[in-house]
């Protein structure tokens, strides 16, 4: 069967029927939604950064959180669109022109907007954190220590000051004298200024927020200020009555002679007295235009990044502690010479009888720095690299075989002190109390019973070396020569003795004893049984399955046939074969009668008997001669049947 598929005009008038109906067809409007407002969802937001508070940011005021927040935000918060000071100032762009003034406020050049500004609301204009007057006092704070107060900083700081910046020094709204003159009438000022017509420079003398004297002078008043001797510099009269006598240097010498030194510091030797001194006033003395250390460091660049310890004087900014502003005899201008002046404060360095020389002859700068260093204490190199510069010969231990780590490491100061000390070689303390200050461990155990004599008495240096040794633990030698010194009369035996114990005979002594402490007798290591069978393990193969000889398994058995160190007979027994096992075995009946009636020559028991132990009572060896075994001992040595 065919079938036909419709053709392509009857298909497009179908389609063109079907949408007439649907256009026919009335469509049903979706229902609206309310839109919702953040704080619709969030009124527990609104009541913490709204109701309470009386100043409302526009945007949260408006509901328009999206002009600083995304939409959506991402996992566990609602992101700002950018951070501050950017996202701020799109809106607040009236600041922009403060920011880039020529005294901007640091916390706004910065960014810190969020340091005086809340960001949804706030009780105080500009939604400032706090009053404008706590808020600026909590970082200005010196400005209220003082006995005397600006009246004026009862109104506000905002009174005289921009608070984002200003053109003016201090972010000041106007000039300094504008702003004085608003409230002090020229007529008045003259009066207070012994007739001259004073209208400039007020912040010279007078501080403009605080000072102990009502009139709120600096601390540091040039001397014709105080006494109203004005004419002393200025003429006084005429059409310019604040004009100078003199210029420069030429008025100051009227005063104050010019000093003549080997040294002079450059500025006043040039004359340029106004760099470092202002005429009328200053808050530092002597009349010092700003502190000494910004002062001093505006032309000596000599602060270092990387320092990690700093003079104090120094850091402090008391550069004239050390150095005369204006002349001196000494280099860099120095208030006396460099080998007192460091002792001049640090006097108690050298108050011991052993002292360091370079120290002593006031040789500081030899390993110290005068202002800051990289190193601690100042130091001007590594510890190491300027003990060795001196101490060479010592340098030289570093190639030894063992080496004390504070040594290795270069911690001089660890034992020693630089400068001066009550005890020999400059140690901190005694030398046994030096070592027990790391080896706490050791300490302990001078408490426990079995202490070696000069461990007792903490002489570590009779058998160590401080710095290194070719020998383990810093030694001073080998073990054997420092044993010798305190136990010659085990040292006469060794080498007199035909037969030495091998570890007696090499020095190894600490195989056996401990050189520091031990309960057992003699130091030993371990009870003399344990300690003898580490080395002589076979002596007791037979002990687990047969019999041990009495004797050998006692814990101090090994003692009773043979000497520890050093003796006379072959085994390093205590007497020779033929009498060793007489001290015990008596050749009577019975024991001719156990031979077969043969009577034993002393010293030949060990040709039958394992001295040590065997497979049964007997001790007799494992491997027998066949006619011993059999019994038939008359074969070789005759006797009765």
């Amino acid at each position: 069967m065919e079938i036909r598929l419709p053709s392509f005009k009857c298909l497009s008038i179908f389609l063109a029927i079907l949408v007439l109906v649907a256009a026919c067809v009335q469509s049903r409007a979706p229902t609206p939604v309310k839109k919702k407002g953040c704080l619709d969802c969030h009124p527990e937001m609104k009541a913490q950064l709204v109701n309470h508070k009386t100043i409302v940011h526009k945007p949260v005021a408006q509901d328009e959180c999206l002009s600083c927040h995304r939409p959506h935000g991402i996992i566990a918060g609602a992101y700002l669109r950018s951070e501050p000071p950017g996202l701020c100032l799109q809106c607040h762009q009236d600041i922009i022109s403060s920011l880039r003034s020529r005294y901007p406020h640091p916390p706004a050049s910065q960014g810190k907007c969020l340091k005086c500004h809340e960001v949804h609301a706030a009780n105080w204009s500009g939604l400032l954190k706090e009053e404008p007057q706590k808020l600026c006092l909590s970082c200005h704070s010196q400005i209220v220590k003082a006995t005397f107060i600006h009246p004026i900083l009862k109104d506000g700081c905002l009174q005289c000051h921009q608070p984002h910046g200003g053109n003016y020094q201090g972010g000041l709204k106007n000039q300094e004298a504008n702003l004085c003159l608003s409230c002090h009438p020229k007529k008045k000022l003259e009066e207070k200024h012994f007739g001259f017509p004073v209208q400039n420079a007020c912040t010279q003398c007078h501080n403009p927020h605080h000072g102990e004297t009502k009139v709120l002078l600096r601390s540091s008043i040039h001397s014709p200020v105080t006494k109203g001797q004005c004419k002393a510099c200025h003429l006084g009269s005429g059409g310019q009555p604040l004009a100078l006598k003199a210029k420069g240097v030429a008025l100051c010498k009227q005063c104050h002679k010019q000093e003549r030194a080997s040294q002079m510091h450059s500025p006043y030797k040039q004359g340029e007295c106004f760099k470092c001194h202002t005429p009328h006033g200053s808050s530092y003395s002597p009349l010092l235009v700003s502190g000494e250390k910004e002062l001093c460091f505006k032309c000596h660049d000599i602060k270092n990044k990387k320092a990690k310890s700093h003079h104090s004087p120094f850091i402090e900014g008391k550069c004239q502690s050390c150095h005369n502003g204006h002349v001196s005899e000494e280099p860099k201008l120095l208030i006396q010479p460099k080998d007192r002046l460091c002792l001049s404060c640090h006097n108690d360095i050298l108050q011991a009888f052993h002292k360091h020389p370079p120290a002593q002859k006031g040789n500081c700068l030899g390993c110290h720095l005068p202002h800051e260093a990289i190193q601690k204490k100042l130091l001007s190199k590594t510890e190491k690299e300027l003990c060795f510069k001196c101490h060479y010969n010592i340098a030289k231990e570093e190639n030894l075989f063992s080496v004390h780590p504070p040594f290795m490491q270069g911690n001089c100061s660890g034992c020693h002190n630089s400068h001066a000390s009550i005890q020999k070689n400059l140690l901190i303390d005694s030398p046994r109390e030096i070592c027990l200050r790391c080896h706490d461990k050791v300490d302990k155990e001078l408490s426990k019973q079995g202490v070696h004599a000069p461990f007792a008495r903490k002489q570590c240096l009779i058998c160590h070396v401080p710095h290194a040794s070719d020998f383990a633990f810093q030694i001073k030698g080998p073990l054997g020569m420092l044993c010798e010194q305190c136990h010659p009369k085990v040292v006469r035996e060794i080498k007199s003795m035909p037969y030495v114990h091998p570890t007696a005979e090499e020095g190894s002594c600490q195989r056996c004893h401990n050189p520091h402490r031990s309960p057992l007798r003699a130091h030993l290591r371990k009870e003399v049984k344990d300690l003898c069978l580490d080395c002589h393990q076979e002596i007791s193969q037979n002990w687990s399955q047969g019999v041990a000889h009495l004797p050998a398994k006692e814990i101090d058995g090994c003692l009773k046939c043979h000497q520890p160190h050093a003796s006379p007979n072959i085994e390093l027994l205590t007497f020779s074969f033929d009498k060793i096992c007489l001290k015990c075995h008596q050749i009577t009946p019975s024991l001719v009668e156990a031979h077969r009636n043969i009577t034993p020559s002393p010293g030949s028991c060990n040709s039958c008997h394992d001295p040590h132990g065997g497979l049964d009572e007997n001790l007799l060896w494992p491997y027998e001669h066949p006619p011993f075994a059999k019994g038939q001992c008359q074969l070789c040595h005759g006797g009765a049947k």
